[in-house]
């Protein structure tokens, strides 16, 4: 029987009072062709002691001491020495079911390069496959798939310096954008494993449920979205990379009546694309408050929405 190599990858920073529980899950893993590599980003808890102590109680966990360098180049410089066919990441705070491992490669052959899996907090695909043109969208549109890292089977042979090519100071969001990236690099199906894969825990010192977005930030996640697309598919996902990001322009300015400087030059990007495109898809409210600058008149509009019980539905799963 044919048993793959499995690379774990695992960024750790400042969760010592979880990564115990994380690590545990991996040794408990009923596939047992794998090796887990623990970058330790210059933690200053004891995680760097505790990843040792694994390493050496089971020669399958190897370990990456470095000075902090932020989650993205942890998973590079990870994944950069991963001996693995298949690549799974999983962040040092979750843990996996005892099965995850066996579930993911089960659903592994040569006409796919990428496996997905399920969260324990999300629904259940129906599909057994997703054409990779449909992969792309949704993960363009961060829509109906998962848009982290983990959770996944990956061929190692897709990754390259360009998945990994994003700042620092992209704190949200890198991971989805690497996905796009990866997405890219096959024309293959992807293959859907129905099976839950993944236990994520809501860390509220994580970087992700302490960070405020704004639109100097969404701003720059729209020009690096652009910039992960390859240049002979941008016209083709033009639509999904404009809705999300007047998405999140709404998500950020719904309910302001002042809107700022930077408000302001996402807006006029944004009203530009669409003027381009020629989309226009959200409810009448909605789009009269996304281009709205009057105080008076975004006042009027804000109270509207907050009457309006279809709006939000109308907008393709927009909430607030």
């Amino acid at each position: 029987m044919n048993t793959p190599l499995i690379s774990i990858i695992v960024p750790v920073y400042k969760v010592e009072p979880y990564i115990r529980c994380c690590l545990d899950s991996i040794l408990s893993q009923t596939y047992t062709n794998w090796e887990c590599i623990l970058v330790d980003d210059g933690s200053p808890d004891k995680c760097g002691v505790i990843c040792d102590e694994y390493a050496a109680k089971d020669s399958r966990f190897k370990v990456i001491h470095q000075e902090n360098q932020g989650v993205t180049r942890a998973r590079a410089n990870g994944t950069a020495v991963a001996k693995g066919e298949w690549i799974t990441f999983v962040d040092s705070d979750d843990t996996l079911p005892e099965k995850a491992l066996f579930y993911l490669q089960s659903n592994i052959s040569p006409k796919v390069d990428i496996v997905v899996g399920m969260i324990s907090n999300e629904h259940v695909e129906d599909e057994d496959y997703l054409g990779i043109y449909e992969y792309r969208k949704r993960l363009i549109w961060h829509r109906n798939i998962t848009m982290a890292p983990y959770a996944k089977l990956i061929r190692r042979t897709l990754f390259n310096p360009f998945v990994f090519d994003l700042p620092r100071e992209l704190v949200v969001g890198e991971d989805a954008l690497a996905n796009v990236r990866l997405a890219f690099r096959t024309d293959k199906p992807v293959k859907v494993c129905k099976e839950i894969v993944y236990n994520y825990k809501i860390n509220s010192g994580s970087i992700s449920n302490r960070f405020e977005t704004t639109s100097e930030y969404e701003y720059a996640y729209y020009l690096y979205k652009v910039e992960s697309v390859p240049e002979q598919y941008r016209e083709l996902y033009k639509r999904e990379i404009i809705h999300y990001s007047i998405y999140r322009y709404l998500e950020i300015t719904i309910d302001k009546l002042y809107l700022s400087a930077e408000d302001r030059v996402f807006q006029s990007l944004l009203a530009k694309e669409i003027s381009k495109s020629g989309y226009n898809e959200f409810s009448f409210v909605l789009r009269k408050l996304f281009y709205a600058k009057n105080v008076l008149y975004r006042c009027l509009l804000i109270f509207l929405k907050s009457f309006s019980k279809t709006i939000n539905k109308k907008f393709h799963g927009y909430s607030k």
